[in-house]
């Protein structure tokens, strides 16, 4: 059973991934300015970390890399991303992108959202 939960774990991302084939490895999914910060939210698409999402605060550095696939990992993810950016935003510029670009997030990641 536990080889098949990992399986299942390692297979999500690469089933978020296929759904971008234009993007590449730090193209945004979205991007957006908080007090005069830019942030992206990128998905991934390079070796080891394929499907994994991330934060690049001003096209510089990385926070908050992580696969999203289930409701705990959201949370993580949304929670760490929170610190970096403030939880009022959460929302607006990862939650409502990640519901909108990536299939099937919207079961989970609004349940995350309203956990952290």
């Amino acid at each position: 059973m536990k080889k098949q939960l990992i399986a299942l774990a390692a297979s999500i991302p690469l089933l978020a991934i296929s759904s971008f084939p234009e993007a590449k490895a730090g193209q945004s999914l979205f991007d957006f300015t908080v007090d005069g910060v830019k942030w992206d939210l990128k998905i991934d698409k390079s070796g080891s970390n394929a499907g994994k999402l991330f934060l690049r605060k001003n096209k510089k550095s990385t926070k908050c890399k992580q696969y999203v696939f289930d409701v705990n990992t959201a949370k993580s993810f949304l929670s760490c991303a929170s610190k970096k950016i403030g939880k009022k935003y959460i929302k607006e510029y990862i939650v409502n992108p990640i519901d909108k670009e990536i299939p099937g997030a919207k079961k989970f990641i609004m349940a995350a959202y309203n956990l952290i």
